[in-house]
This record gives structure tokens, C-alpha cells and sequence, in this order.
């Protein structure tokens, strides 16, 4: 059985995949189960939310309207092909924006727009990456989806590149809405900096370095308010810490057995809803609450 059963919120270094972050965690740990709620370009830093051993059974029961939340940087003159600074400049002029023009048009990218994935991302076509085909030169298209941009603010500017923060929803490509800003005001651009700094419960002031995971895991004497970037003391978070919009029911022991073993358990509580049902402040069970029957739908050993 798993030592670990938490969820983790990592500051990702650039330079670094998810996948390779994940392998990390796993050694430091000492554990097999692992699973993340949102991949990471290589470029790109920031909050990458981690689950581990049981915690990772609860990432189907997370909501998925979550917003996320990230700031980036786009130099105008520049398009590569993947969007990105990691990537081969393929066209450049010298046609800059006015910051006026650029202001104005944020609103055309508020609310609910439609967005063509870059071919360089980890989307599937027939079973295959997209980013492998494009690497390939394999000719293929992407459709179109509908994303939400909650806000998009700029932060900062000069003559070739500027600054902006976005709250957007799930599946929303950071990349192809710097390109899209710079195309819609008549120039080339490409993002050379993206930070995600908002992930379910997660934010700047909770992320951790893997250096530090691995002083804590492996020196028991560490001081976790020795860690001066962040405000929060702690390091591993329970494991529905991220289904904190679920309803939660106390079980009692002899409840706690029968839904450890998928029985149906009367609950005194009148509700018709999805809940957590929790032992001693621990996670027993996801299940489906009706007429004070609770049917376990996924059970929890930790």
C-alpha cells in the first residue's frame, strides 16, 4: 500500500515535461500511482496540481468548470511553428502594434470563443500525438472548440512584446490565444513566457519546488516555513482536498464497513446528490446519495 495518498501542488520548472516531473515525484516518493490534472508545455512554469496513490481516484470527480488561471508574454514580428519560443521561426516582419489597438481587442477574446489547437500539442488523431505527426511533417487539420476566457488583463508593454494574465476554463491553449491577440491586430507573435498561477485549489502561494519536496520527504528535521517563496506551511494536502465542492457525510464504523465492501448504507441526511463519505475526516467513498440511501461509487483504501 501506498505511503503517500495527497495531493501535491509542484512549481514545474521550464525546460521540464509533465511526464518527466511525474517520474520525479514517483522516485522521491517511493510510489507507482501518480496523475496530474493538466498538462504543462515544456516552456512553460507554474502550479501543476499532482495526485498521488489514492488521490488519484478522485480526478474524475473534479469539476470541470474550474478555472485556471495563467500569465504570458507575446513578441509581436514573430511566428513559429509552435507558437511558442521553443519552436522554429517560420514567417517575421516589422509590423508592430499600437498598445491602444491591442487594449481595445481584449474583449473580442472575453466569454465563450472558439479556438483551433496548435498542431504541436498532445491531442490524439487517430490514436497518434498530434505534435508527434507535426514533427513527422504528417499533414493534418484540428477542428475548432469553444473555450471560456473568464478575464484577460494586460500587465505590462513595450514596443515588441506584452505582458497579460487570463482566467480561462479547461482545455483553453494559452499559445494559440497569443497568436490569435496578434493576429486579429495585423502582426505576427508568438508567446516566449507562460506561468500557470491558478489550478483548482492551488495557487502561487501553496506550489512547492521538487528540491524542497525531496528535503521533506528525506530530512526529517526540515523546516517547512523555511521555504521563503510560499506563505502556506503545508506540503501534502488530503486526498479530496480538491472535491471540496462535493457535499461530505460522516459514516460510522460499522458504515464504514459495508461501503468498503460496495453495500449500499442508510445515511441520515435528505439530500439527492453526489457526496463524499468520510470516516474520521478521512475519504471513504464517492457515491450517489437518495433517499437516505448512499451507493458507493468509488471507495477509497488508505
Amino acid at each position: 500500500m501506498n505511503k503517500y495518498n495527497c495531493w501535491l501542488a509542484i512549481d514545474k520548472p521550464v525546460g521540464f515535461t509533465c511526464g518527466k516531473i511525474l517520474a520525479k515525484i514517483k522516485k522521491i516518493l517511493n510510489t507507482k500511482k501518480i496523475g496530474h490534472t493538466g498538462t504543462l508545455d515544456p516552456f512553460a512554469s507554474g502550479v501543476l496540481c499532482v495526485a498521488v496513490g489514492e488521490a488519484t481516484k478522485t480526478i474524475p470527480f473534479i469539476n470541470d468548470k474550474q478555472s485556471k488561471s495563467y500569465e504570458f508574454v507575446i513578441i509581436f514580428g514573430q511566428k513559429t511553428d509552435t507558437l511558442d519560443s521553443d519552436g522554429e521561426i517560420i514567417e517575421e516582419n516589422d509590423i508592430r502594434p499600437e498598445k491602444s489597438r491591442v487594449e481595445d481587442i481584449l474583449a473580442k477574446f472575453t466569454g465563450e470563443i472558439e479556438q483551433i489547437p496548435p498542431k504541436y500539442s498532445a491531442l490524439k488523431i487517430d490514436g497518434e500525438r498530434a505534435y508527434n505527426l507535426a514533427r513527422k511533417g504528417v499533414d493534418f487539420e484540428l477542428k475548432s472548440r469553444k473555450v471560456n476566457i473568464h478575464s484577460l488583463k494586460m500587465l505590462e508593454w513595450n514596443e515588441d512584446s506584452a505582458k497579460f494574465s487570463v482566467e480561462c476554463s479547461k482545455g483553453t491553449y494559452i499559445r494559440t490565444l497569443g497568436e490569435d491577440i496578434a493576429a486579429t491586430v495585423g502582426c505576427l507573435g508568438h508567446l516566449t513566457y507562460l506561468r500557470r498561477t491558478k489550478d483548482l485549489c492551488f495557487d502561487e502561494s501553496n506550489i512547492i519546488e521538487l528540491d524542497f519536496l525531496d528535503k521533506v520527504v528525506h530530512n526529517a528535521s526540515v523546516n517547512l516555513d523555511d521555504h521563503s517563496s510560499r506563505r502556506s506551511s503545508k506540503v501534502f494536502y488530503p486526498v479530496d482536498y480538491v472535491l471540496d465542492d462535493i457535499l461530505a457525510v460522516s459514516l460510522d464504523k460499522l458504515q464504514l464497513k459495508d461501503i468498503k465492501q460496495g453495500r449500499i448504507v442508510k445515511i441520515n441526511q435528505n439530500y439527492n446528490s453526489r457526496v463524499r463519505a468520510k470516516y474520521q475526516d478521512k475519504l471513504a467513498a464517492v457515491g450517489w446519495l437518495h433517499q437516505n440511501n448512499l451507493q458507493p461509487i468509488r471507495v477509497f483504501n488508505y
